[in-house]
C-alpha cells in the first residue's frame, strides 16, 4: 500500500443510508468517521427515491473529496466497490458522472477502497447505534 510523506495510512469509512425505506420517500444521507470513530461529516439528503446505493455512493466520493493522497477508506457495499473502481455504475445511468469523477479521484489521489463486513465499519455502526436511539431513520 502506498503511503503519505508520514509513513502514516489515513483510513476513512463511509456509509449511507435511506430513511424508513429503499428507495425513500423521504430521503437519507451518509456518514464519514475517521479511524477513531469521529463523524467528519454527517449530510442528511431531502431527495425523494433515494436509493440505499446512490447514499453510499454520494458518502464515498465525499470521502474522496476530503481525504488525504494515499488513505484508505473501508465502505460495506460491494456494489459500490465495482461501481468506483469501473466509474461505471450497472444499473443506474443518472449517476454516471458522480462515479466516474469518483474513479478519477481514487486514481489521482491514489486512495484504497476497501470493503469490509458493516461489523468492521464505522460509519455504519455510528449509523446502526443512531437508529436504534431513533436520531434520524
Amino acid at each position: 500500500m502506498l503511503r503519505n510523506k508520514s509513513n502514516k495510512v489515513s483510513i476513512y469509512y463511509s456509509d449511507g443510508y435511506t430513511i424508513m425505506r429503499n428507495p425513500s420517500v423521504y430521503g437519507g444521507g451518509y456518514v464519514i468517521c475517521n479511524e477513531k470513530g469521529e463523524v467528519l461529516k454527517h449530510e442528511v439528503v431531502e431527495k425523494q427515491g433515494l436509493t440505499n446505493n446512490e447514499a453510499e455512493l454520494l458518502g464515498v466520493y465525499e470521502t474522496l473529496k476530503l481525504c488525504a493522497p494515499f488513505s484508505k477508506i473501508i465502505i460495506d457495499s460491494m456494489t459500490i466497490f465495482y461501481w468506483v473502481r469501473s466509474g461505471k455504475p450497472k444499473a443506474r445511468k443518472d449517476l454516471t458522472l458522480i462515479c466516474s469523477e469518483a474513479k478519477r479521484l481514487k486514481e489521482e489521489k491514489k486512495i484504497e477502497i476497501e470493503w469490509k463486513k458493516r461489523d468492521f465499519n464505522l460509519a455504519g455502526i455510528f449509523i446502526e447505534k443512531m437508529q436504534f436511539e431513533n436520531k434520524f431513520l
